[in-house]
């Protein structure tokens, strides 16, 4: 999933979008987390390398307006309930 989402640059370690990201169910994440290597002269007897973590924390947008599987909620309470009753 993370190689269809996130791509880096070789030479920059600049990390991009492959493709828009979501945070809705059933495929989004709210959080990616990547493990990543850098080297110098990759394969060099002298080559020095370094390990990290990449978080992205995808910032909600609310693009989806809430559902209610029913047109209308029926209920009742009692006249003399007080206040901050909570209504089931």
């Amino acid at each position: 999933m993370l190689r269809k989402s996130f791509s880096v640059n070789r030479s920059t370690g600049a990390v991009s979008l492959r493709r828009a990201l979501s945070r809705d169910f059933p495929f989004g994440f709210s959080r990616w987390e990547m493990n990543v290597v850098a080297a110098d002269e990759s394969g060099s007897p002298t080559s020095e390398s370094g390990y990290g973590v990449v978080i992205v924390e995808l910032a909600d947008i609310n693009d989806h307006a809430p559902v209610f599987d029913t047109c209308c909620l029926r209920g009742s309470v009692r006249e003399d309930a007080s206040q901050g009753k909570v209504l089931s």
